[in-house]
């Protein structure tokens, strides 16, 4: 394997948004996170990474054909794994469930959509064919979390699934996952707030530089701010997050660090 791609099995190597309207989304994220756009040669639908000035930050697609029509728009994480095959074994093993695949995808990748005991969704893929991601800069991905329905479940799936190390803040609950001792995502119970029939999902978190305007600007542009901003210590750190929705329902977090 790439020496390169081989640091990276384990870790969260890229996100993207399945909407069926991709025009319509296009429009509301260059708005909002300032992204442009190249569009990506895919065998199945219409596909576009998006870009700031740092490099690429995400991928687009359309849930066209072949698509259940129920399907809700939705950002999707994808962790590399070394065996895309294996993975999905493991995960059945582990008490979740294989949704689609695996798969060739792109030139000389290879992808399944898993489900997690607690039916959290999420990706894992192998092989060449993603860009490098930008990561915790302005419009970038700058963290991700579980939100589930089962935490002890949640957790053991995902130490057995992938050797994430999990720390849990004996205060909060909240559960950090660790590999190699650098930070992969976070987990946490379903907060009460969040209606009953959300189901258990991964938020992904994208950085902005000014939280509040950017949540009026996802309002002005036919979204909905679902957690107003809030400042939250994090890693010692005071910094202001919030939770939206574009116009299609794809859920999404913002995260604003401290100037």
């Amino acid at each position: 394997m790439n020496p390169l791609l081989a640091s990276r099995v384990g870790f969260v190597d890229w996100v993207d948004l399945g909407t069926p309207d991709i025009a319509g989304a296009l429009h509301f994220y260059r708005e909002v996170l300032g992204w442009g756009y190249s569009q990506v040669d895919a065998p199945v639908a219409t596909y576009y990474t998006a870009t700031t000035d740092d490099g690429a930050v995400a991928g687009l697609r359309e849930l066209g054909s072949g698509v259940a029509p129920e399907t809700p728009a939705a950002w999707m994480i994808y962790v590399r794994v070394e065996s895309v095959d294996d993975a999905a074994a493991r995960a059945v093993l582990s008490g979740g469930a294989v949704v689609a695949g695996p798969v060739d995808v792109g030139s000389g990748a290879r992808s399944a959509v898993l489900a997690d005991p607690a039916d959290a969704v999420f990706s894992v893929i192998s092989g060449q064919g993603l860009p490098e991601m930008v990561r915790a800069t302005p419009g970038a991905v700058v963290g991700c979390e579980n939100l589930t329905r089962d935490l002890s479940s949640s957790l053991h799936f995902y130490r057995d699934m992938f050797g994430w190390v999990a720390k849990t803040n004996l205060d909060t609950g909240y559960v950090t996952f660790e590999l190699h001792g650098d930070e992969v995502g976070g987990l946490m119970a379903m907060p009460g707030e969040v209606p009953a029939e959300a189901p258990s999902h991964w938020l992904v978190y994208f950085a902005t530089s000014n939280c509040r305007e950017t949540c009026d600007s996802v309002v002005a542009l036919g979204g909905n701010v679902g957690m107003r901003p809030r400042v939250f210590e994090v890693a010692d750190l005071a910094v202001m997050m919030a939770v939206a929705e574009d116009p299609s329902g794809a859920v999404f977090g913002l995260l604003q660090h401290p100037a």
